[in-house]
């Protein structure tokens, strides 16, 4: 409903832009709209929330919707509100291939992080959904996103913090968040003028919780809250929310001795079941421990070993267990199968999957739209009972769904069982409970109208968050002292302004992948290297303290060799980095074979280990270190084919294809095929369609090859066959070290769209590898031009105030002005027809290269003396030199959004301003540019320090998010121009 309301806002926002040109002839609509106050409605909607299911629920809720109204023929009865957003947005007048109406983008941690985590920062006008877990959300925020690189950082902490709204999800579970997020619009007031933030809304914040505890009616700013929850006259007119919330869920409280409490429940659970079997339900067991799940288990195991209690079926068929997050693809098969729909409720689905019982840690306490029949669960905190019992006849379809409060003997001594909650927070919950009515008990009604207090804050106090702090965690772009810090903790501790509890291990943003590779490491690179870890493949991993378990179950001493191999993204011009760690193996040539795992990796790497590895679940596939049982000691191929590598199966963009071991003539079918295609690849690297010359004698041979390849492909992923047909794929050989008869080839098909490059080669280098194609900076249609075009139209249509958008568009048209530099543009110039005499002029200087790899430019910018050197920073100064003929409203702020256009000089420049404009830049450049007028301007930014006081003084004259705001415009015009190819 939150999204919906937003897309439908948005739409009207532009709708009524159209009314006030009068192009709406809907006199009806053109009147409801006048009286509409929907002009400042925020463009990007964040929800965050503490579970990472919920979080891909969210996504994929949102990304259905969007799907519609980004289609090309969308349904009629969406006409209107495509055309407000298509205003909104101004895609009629944006050349973007990629602009959308309405775009979604996930942000959580343990998956890889690709281009769609980035993709929406470049898209500020868009109406955009953002599904994120606090701390992604947050870390952003406060200038230091988790997988965002520093250069990046000011753009999204601006794009957040303005024309944005958080809608916070459970929020008592992040309740530091919300006043973080909360101060940001008081601090954004402290500006001396505040030109910004009077035009476009700092961020606004809206908590969401189904257990609230108390409301303010105001906050500490002054400002008015207003509470939207449901009222007694409500549930006479909407009689199914009544149904809902009324629903009966009597409260049994049992007693039971701290060894003898996983037995009690397990027999109360077969119970339950039995209770349940007539009306096709399934029994819901929640605790607060993977170590009580696991004996609760056990100790059903046992139970039905004496007699099949459950049915004629295989008893452990019928019972599933979730202890931890998945994969987001074992995620999505669950949600497709009947045993899903048996969890919501369905009766058909229970008999077709015959399940009983779920065993369940807090995942299921707000993962999860389960409807079970009844549930036994141990003493938790209030807040915990009331989402878990949400879980329990949540349709009210049942005329009761019963609940079993199992608690410790001595709730205090007993804590240290009962996972991370307080003891004071327990017996408060037992008092709680006995105050509920007999009959309905832990009703959702009841937790309205008699609303628990909140549990226990985790720390001392909320910190709030003041203009100081965010002075220090916006320089992104410095290596300051207060940033150094220990391992694994943040920068600036930023955690203290994020998390209710400081205690917790955090979150560290990392991910498990399953892989069958090969035995050989530096092969096994190769694959890696070849065939990216992908998001739906990727375990979440928990915390730090898990990765040290991982590493010791890894290397326990065994017969069997395992490898972690850890990938690393690369930062700015690097490509990814993969490393093998192997502590049981002293004499490989690897990283880390001193110490524990934690200290190898940092978030945002990948973890990738072979399909042997003794980590999971054998009956649900996720990470299970209590067990020891590996792939290959399991049975049962249906589980294993479950849990094993599956990077084929759950994306549309590549393959791994092995070959078979050996035949009886020593080599495969597709072997020999993959040695034909090796010598073809060779003899036609450049070949786009893979069609041999006419008159080569390997024809046949080469066509049957493809062939084969061909329906290889067509074996494992169908919907790749087009684009390899059409030559849109990229095809990667690997081949043992030892390339014997009998040992496997590796065979990695991508489309090329697929195929990674790091922002800044993308953007610098991408576009001027056309044959004939040149990107010029300075003429009418050149990069400068275009990209203060794109500059004005962003202005415009995000209302931004006429000042600025002048300013704005000046500094678009003038941040490239240091690519002038003649060893700039002899760089650029590489491997093209220089200008006559070497002297370039408005209609030859280059704003792109032709570099293929970045390697050769790195070559080439330390054979011009251009290591290190930015040419933002030259811009600047050539902008400072120029302030008073450029007309600006305000020479300061558009100097500064010159110098910071790529997110370097944040908080200063490395170089001076001899550094800067050597004596033979002086000497020898273009004679119509007044190079001493702008050495001289670079001697008072960068030797007198004139740069760090405009710093300072725009962040006060315009709010430290404001500024990084207009920062973040700029730049994705920027972008957007660039990827355009001008």
């Amino acid at each position: 409903m939150v999204i919906d309301v937003h897309v439908f806002a948005n739409a009207m926002a532009g709708l009524k832009r159209l009314t006030s040109a009068g192009d709406v002839d809907d006199v009806a609509l053109a009147d409801a709209l006048a009286a509409m106050q929907v002009e400042h409605v925020p463009r990007r909607l964040v929800l965050t929330v503490n579970r990472r299911a919920l979080v891909d629920d969210q996504y994929e809720g949102a990304a259905e919707l969007a799907a519609r109204l980004n289609g090309v023929e969308a349904p009629s009865s969406l006409h209107d509100i495509c055309r407000g957003l298509d205003v909104r947005s101004g895609i009629e007048s944006r050349c973007e291939e990629d602009a959308l109406r309405c775009r979604v983008t996930r942000l959580r941690g343990g998956e890889p992080v690709d281009a769609t985590t980035r993709e929406w920062r470049y898209h500020p006008t868009e109406c955009q959904i953002i599904c994120a877990t606090p701390d992604m959300f947050g870390s952003r925020l406060l200038f230091h996103g988790y997988g965002v690189t520093p250069l990046a950082a000011p753009i999204e902490a601006g794009l957040l913090a303005y024309d944005t709204v958080l809608a916070a999800d459970e929020a008592h579970l992040s309740r530091q968040l919300v006043e973080t997020a909360r101060s940001v619009r008081r601090i954004e007031s402290l500006g001396e003028e505040r030109p910004l933030s009077d035009a476009i809304a700092p961020l606004q914040v809206v908590e969401m919780t189904a257990t609230p505890s108390r409301y303010d009616a105001q906050n500490e700013q002054g400002d008015e809250t207003k509470v939207i929850d449901v009222r007694e006259q409500d549930l006479e007119v909407d009689t199914d929310l009544s149904r809902r919330l009324k629903a009966p869920k009597p409260v049994t409280l049992r007693i039971a001795e701290d060894k003898e409490l996983a037995s009690a429940m397990a027999s109360a659970c077969i119970d339950a079941v039995k209770a349940a079997e007539d009306a096709q339900g399934v029994v819901a067991c929640i605790v607060n421990t993977p170590a009580m799940a696991a004996d609760v288990r056990r100790a059903v195991d046992r139970e039905l070993k004496q007699a099949k209690v459950l049915g004629a079926a295989d008893p452990r068929r019928q019972i599933d267990m979730f202890i931890g997050p998945m994969r987001r693809y074992d995620k999505n098969e669950l949600l497709r199968s009947d045993r899903y729909l048996a969890m919501k409720g369905d009766p058909d689905a229970c008999e077709r999957s015959g399940l009983r019982l779920v065993i369940a840690t807090q995942t299921l306490e707000v993962g999860i739209d389960a409807d079970f029949a009844s549930l036994i669960t141990e003493l938790a905190p209030p807040v915990a009972l009331i989402q878990r019992a949400g879980r329990i006849n949540r349709r009210g379809l049942r005329a009761s769904g019963p609940i079993t409060v199992f608690r410790h003997e001595n709730v205090a001594k007993s804590i240290r069982k009962s996972g991370p909650y307080e003891a004071e927070d327990l017996e408060y919950a037992l008092r709680w409970l006995a105050e509920l009515p007999q009959d309905t008990g832990l009703s959702a009604w009841n937790a309205c109208i008699r609303p628990p207090k909140p549990a226990t804050l985790q720390r001392m106090a909320l910190q709030r968050l003041e203009s100081w702090d965010v002075e220090n965690l916006s320089h992104t772009d410095e290596p300051l002292a207060a940033d150094l810090a220990l391992p694994r903790q943040r920068p600036f501790d930023i955690t203290l302004w994020l998390r209710d509890d400081l205690n917790v291990d955090d979150d560290p943003g990392i991910g498990l992948v399953v892989r069958t590779l090969p035995a050989d490491d530096a092969v096994a690179i190769q694959v890696i290297n070849g065939a990216s870890p992908v998001a739906d493949e990727s375990f979440p991993i928990r915390s730090w303290a898990q990765i040290d378990e991982i590493g010791k179950t890894m290397m326990a001493p065994d017969t069997v060799r395992r490898r972690i191999f850890i990938v690393r993204p690369g930062m700015d011009d690097e490509a990814q980095q993969v490393t093998v760690w192997n502590g049981s193996d002293p004499n490989a040539a690897v990283i880390g074979n001193n110490g524990t795992l934690s200290r190898q990796v940092q978030p945002g790497d990948t973890l990738v280990v072979d399909d042997s590895a003794p980590l999971f679940d054998t009956n649900i596939p996720m990470i299970d270190l209590t067990r020891r049982e590996s792939f290959a000691q399991t049975t049962d191929t249906a589980r294993i084919g479950a849990q094993g590598d599956i990077y084929n199966r759950c994306q549309s963009d590549g393959v791994v294809i092995v070959t078979e071991s050996g035949k009886t003539d020593g080599r495969s079918v597709l072997r020999s095929a993959m040695l034909t295609l090796q010598s073809a690849i060779a003899q036609q690297s450049d070949a786009s369609d893979g069609v041999i010359a006419e008159g080569d004698d390997g024809q046949a041979d080469h066509a049957l090859a493809y062939d084969v390849l061909r329906q290889a492909i067509a074996g494992i992923n169908p919907t790749l066959v087009d684009a390899y047909e059409s030559g849109e794929t990229t095809i990667d050989m690997v081949l043992p070290t030892d390339a014997v008869d009998d040992e496997p080839m590796w065979l990695i098909v991508r489309r090329v769209s697929s195929v990674g490059e790091s922002a800044t080669v993308r953007q610098e280098l991408q576009f001027g590898r056309r044959a004939g194609h040149r990107v010029l900076l300075e003429t009418s249609d050149g990069h400068q031009c275009a990209v203060r075009n794109r500059a004005e139209m962003f202005s415009s249509l995000l209302a931004v105030p006429s000042d600025l958008c002048i300013d704005l568009a000046i500094a678009a048209r003038h941040h490239d002005d240091g690519k002038k530099d003649t060893r700039f543009q002899e760089l650029l110039h590489y491997r093209l027809q220089k200008p006559r005499n070497e002297v370039y002029d408005d209609t030859t200087y280059l704003a792109k290269s032709t570099f293929r790899f970045p390697a050769y430019e790195h070559a080439n910018r330390i054979a011009l003396g251009l290591r290190g050197w930015r040419h933002e920073q030259r811009s600047a100064a050539e902008c400072w030199s120029e302030r008073t003929r450029l007309q600006m409203h305000d020479a300061e702020l558009v100097t500064r959004l010159v110098g910071t256009s790529h997110g370097h000089g944040r908080s200063t420049f490395a170089a001076n301003a001899d550094t800067l404009i050597p004596q033979t830049e002086l000497q020898s450049g273009d004679p119509r540019i007044d190079m001493p007028a702008i050495h001289a301007a670079a001697v008072e930014l960068f030797d007198r320090g004139r740069w760090e006081t405009i710093i300072d003084r725009t962040n006060r004259r315009y709010g430290f998010w404001g500024v990084a705001y207009l920062e973040a415009v700029l730049r994705a015009a920027d972008c957007t121009v660039s990827k355009e190819g001008r």
